[in-house]
């Protein structure tokens, strides 16, 4: 896990709260509003709404610090932030999800049918 208060973040917050991203995306209260209201109907979610959640979640800032310097198996596809990951010989690409997909994910993982 990675803290989001290390030094290797790269995003700037002004005193409004406002963050500019690496890449210059502007995130501030309004654009949360908007993520917040998509992620409220996770059927609603497209690549678009996850690529928008993923930049937007002050989260994963230190992810994608490490995915522009390529370290820690993180990376971009089609401007989605990815992992690749080892476990016991066996290779995995996983999808690094929001905090506010994250609940419906674990939820959905431990349903039994």
């Amino acid at each position: 896990m990675h803290d989001e208060n290390d030094d290797d973040a790269d995003d700037d917050e002004d005193e409004d709260g406002d963050v500019t991203t690496d890449n210059g995306d502007s995130i501030n209260n309004e654009n949360e509003a908007v993520v917040n209201e998509n992620m409220s109907d996770p059927q609603k979610a497209s690549a678009e709404t996850l690529q928008r959640e993923q930049r937007l979640d002050r989260s994963l800032a230190q992810c994608w610090s490490l995915a522009e310097r390529q370290k820690a198996g993180y990376y971009v596809r089609d401007s989605i932030l990815c992992r690749n990951y080892k476990y016991l010989c066996q290779n995995y690409e996983q999808l690094v999800l929001p905090a506010g997909r994250r609940p419906e994910v674990i939820k959905l993982a431990h349903e039994v049918y």
